[in-house]
Protein backbone atom coordinates (compact mmCIF):
# COMPACT_ATOMS: atom_id res chain seq x y z
CA UNK A 1 0.00 0.00 0.00
CA UNK A 2 1.46 3.41 -0.96
CA UNK A 3 2.41 5.75 1.84
CA UNK A 4 -0.26 8.33 2.66
CA UNK A 5 -3.28 6.24 1.65
CA UNK A 6 -5.66 5.21 4.43
CA UNK A 7 -5.50 1.70 5.83
CA UNK A 8 -8.38 -0.42 4.46
CA UNK A 9 -11.30 -0.77 6.91
CA UNK A 10 -11.65 -3.92 8.97
CA UNK A 11 -14.81 -5.99 9.20
CA UNK A 12 -15.06 -5.32 12.92
CA UNK A 13 -16.58 -1.90 13.51
CA UNK A 14 -15.59 -1.59 17.16
CA UNK A 15 -11.88 -1.58 16.34
CA UNK A 16 -9.85 1.48 15.53
CA UNK A 17 -6.89 1.27 13.21
CA UNK A 18 -4.47 4.15 13.28
CA UNK A 19 -1.50 4.34 10.90
CA UNK A 20 1.45 6.69 11.24
CA UNK A 21 3.48 7.14 8.05
CA UNK A 22 6.79 8.91 7.67
CA UNK A 23 9.05 9.18 4.64
CA UNK A 24 12.73 8.65 5.31
CA UNK A 25 15.11 8.29 2.36
CA UNK A 26 15.64 5.76 1.03
CA UNK A 27 13.03 3.74 2.91
CA UNK A 28 9.51 4.57 4.00
CA UNK A 29 8.89 3.68 7.63
CA UNK A 30 5.36 2.68 8.52
CA UNK A 31 4.23 2.38 12.12
CA UNK A 32 0.85 0.91 12.71
CA UNK A 33 -1.22 0.71 15.87
CA UNK A 34 -4.08 -1.72 15.30
CA UNK A 35 -7.04 -3.10 17.11
CA UNK A 36 -7.62 -0.80 20.05
CA UNK A 37 -10.91 -2.08 21.34
CA UNK A 38 -13.34 0.68 22.29
CA UNK A 39 -15.58 -1.93 23.92
CA UNK A 40 -13.00 -2.32 26.69
CA UNK A 41 -13.45 1.29 27.86
CA UNK A 42 -16.02 1.49 30.67
CA UNK A 43 -18.86 3.97 30.35
CA UNK A 44 -20.54 5.62 33.34
CA UNK A 45 -24.30 6.16 32.92
CA UNK A 46 -26.65 8.03 35.26
CA UNK A 47 -30.33 7.28 34.68
CA UNK A 48 -33.67 8.06 36.26
CA UNK A 49 -36.79 5.88 36.16
CA UNK A 50 -39.61 8.41 36.35
CA UNK A 51 -43.16 9.16 35.35
CA UNK A 52 -43.59 12.60 33.85
CA UNK A 53 -47.19 13.79 33.60
CA UNK A 54 -48.32 10.17 33.93
CA UNK A 55 -46.02 8.85 31.16
CA UNK A 56 -42.86 6.83 31.68
CA UNK A 57 -39.53 8.45 30.93
CA UNK A 58 -35.98 7.22 31.34
CA UNK A 59 -33.63 10.18 30.89
CA UNK A 60 -29.96 9.37 31.05
CA UNK A 61 -26.55 10.92 30.67
CA UNK A 62 -23.14 9.34 30.47
CA UNK A 63 -19.42 9.73 30.15
CA UNK A 64 -16.65 7.43 28.99
CA UNK A 65 -14.02 6.51 31.55
CA UNK A 66 -10.34 5.85 30.95
CA UNK A 67 -10.51 2.90 33.31
CA UNK A 68 -12.83 1.34 35.86
CA UNK A 69 -13.27 3.47 38.93
CA UNK A 70 -11.81 2.12 42.15
CA UNK A 71 -14.43 2.04 44.87
CA UNK A 72 -17.15 4.61 44.31
CA UNK A 73 -17.41 6.70 41.13
CA UNK A 74 -16.36 9.94 42.85
CA UNK A 75 -16.49 13.32 41.15
CA UNK A 76 -17.40 11.92 37.71
CA UNK A 77 -20.47 10.25 39.24
CA UNK A 78 -21.47 13.39 41.13
CA UNK A 79 -21.20 15.48 37.97
CA UNK A 80 -23.41 13.06 36.02
CA UNK A 81 -25.95 12.91 38.85
CA UNK A 82 -26.15 16.71 39.01
CA UNK A 83 -26.52 17.01 35.24
CA UNK A 84 -29.32 14.42 35.20
CA UNK A 85 -31.16 16.00 38.13
CA UNK A 86 -30.98 19.45 36.52
CA UNK A 87 -32.44 18.03 33.30
CA UNK A 88 -35.25 16.38 35.28
CA UNK A 89 -35.94 19.62 37.11
CA UNK A 90 -36.22 21.47 33.79
CA UNK A 91 -38.58 18.83 32.39
CA UNK A 92 -40.83 19.10 35.45
CA UNK A 93 -42.44 22.09 33.68
CA UNK A 94 -44.09 19.48 31.40
CA UNK A 95 -46.11 18.02 34.28
CA UNK A 96 -45.98 16.18 37.57
CA UNK A 97 -42.76 14.26 38.17
CA UNK A 98 -42.81 10.99 40.14
CA UNK A 99 -40.21 8.30 40.85
CA UNK A 100 -41.14 5.03 39.15
CA UNK A 101 -39.03 2.62 41.22
CA UNK A 102 -38.78 4.17 44.72
CA UNK A 103 -35.12 4.11 45.89
CA UNK A 104 -34.05 2.38 42.66
CA UNK A 105 -35.25 5.31 40.55
CA UNK A 106 -31.90 7.12 40.38
CA UNK A 107 -29.01 4.86 39.39
CA UNK A 108 -25.41 5.10 38.26
CA UNK A 109 -24.14 2.18 36.17
CA UNK A 110 -20.73 1.29 34.81
CA UNK A 111 -20.83 -0.76 31.61
CA UNK A 112 -18.88 -1.31 28.41
CA UNK A 113 -19.53 1.31 25.73
CA UNK A 114 -20.74 -1.33 23.28
CA UNK A 115 -23.38 -2.56 25.75
CA UNK A 116 -24.48 1.00 26.49
CA UNK A 117 -24.91 1.90 22.84
CA UNK A 118 -26.47 -1.36 21.61
CA UNK A 119 -28.51 -2.90 24.44
CA UNK A 120 -29.49 -0.01 26.72
CA UNK A 121 -31.68 1.74 24.09
CA UNK A 122 -33.63 -1.49 23.51
CA UNK A 123 -34.22 -2.06 27.21
CA UNK A 124 -35.25 1.59 27.65
CA UNK A 125 -37.71 1.43 24.74
CA UNK A 126 -39.23 -1.81 26.04
CA UNK A 127 -39.86 -0.30 29.49
CA UNK A 128 -41.31 2.94 28.12
CA UNK A 129 -43.63 0.88 25.89
CA UNK A 130 -45.08 -0.90 28.93
CA UNK A 131 -42.57 -3.48 30.17
CA UNK A 132 -42.47 -4.10 33.89
CA UNK A 133 -40.18 -2.14 36.16
CA UNK A 134 -38.90 -5.38 37.68
CA UNK A 135 -37.83 -6.62 34.22
CA UNK A 136 -36.10 -3.31 33.51
CA UNK A 137 -34.19 -3.40 36.80
CA UNK A 138 -33.19 -7.05 36.24
CA UNK A 139 -31.90 -6.19 32.75
CA UNK A 140 -29.93 -3.20 34.07
CA UNK A 141 -28.34 -5.43 36.73
CA UNK A 142 -27.21 -7.83 33.99
CA UNK A 143 -25.74 -5.07 31.82
CA UNK A 144 -23.80 -3.28 34.54
CA UNK A 145 -20.32 -4.26 35.59
CA UNK A 146 -20.83 -2.15 38.72
CA UNK A 147 -23.82 -0.13 39.88
CA UNK A 148 -24.92 2.29 42.58
CA UNK A 149 -28.05 3.98 43.87
CA UNK A 150 -27.66 7.74 43.98
CA UNK A 151 -28.86 9.28 47.22
CA UNK A 152 -28.61 12.46 49.19
CA UNK A 153 -28.25 13.22 52.86
CA UNK A 154 -29.05 16.74 54.00
CA UNK A 155 -25.99 19.03 53.85
CA UNK A 156 -23.85 16.27 52.28
CA UNK A 157 -22.73 15.61 48.70
CA UNK A 158 -24.48 12.91 46.67
CA UNK A 159 -23.88 9.41 48.01
CA UNK A 160 -23.37 6.21 46.06
CA UNK A 161 -24.65 3.00 47.61
CA UNK A 162 -23.75 -0.26 45.83
CA UNK A 163 -26.78 -1.62 43.96
CA UNK A 164 -28.46 -4.08 44.14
Amino acid sequence: MPVGLPHPPTATEDLISVSFHTEAAPLAMVWRLIEISMADAPYLVALALVELDGKRALPLTGKSQREESAGEPGEAGRTLALELLLRLWQRSDEGALRRAAAEDSLLLLEMPLEVMSERLPLIKADWIAGGTTDELLASLKQLAQRSWRIGIVKYQPATFTPWP
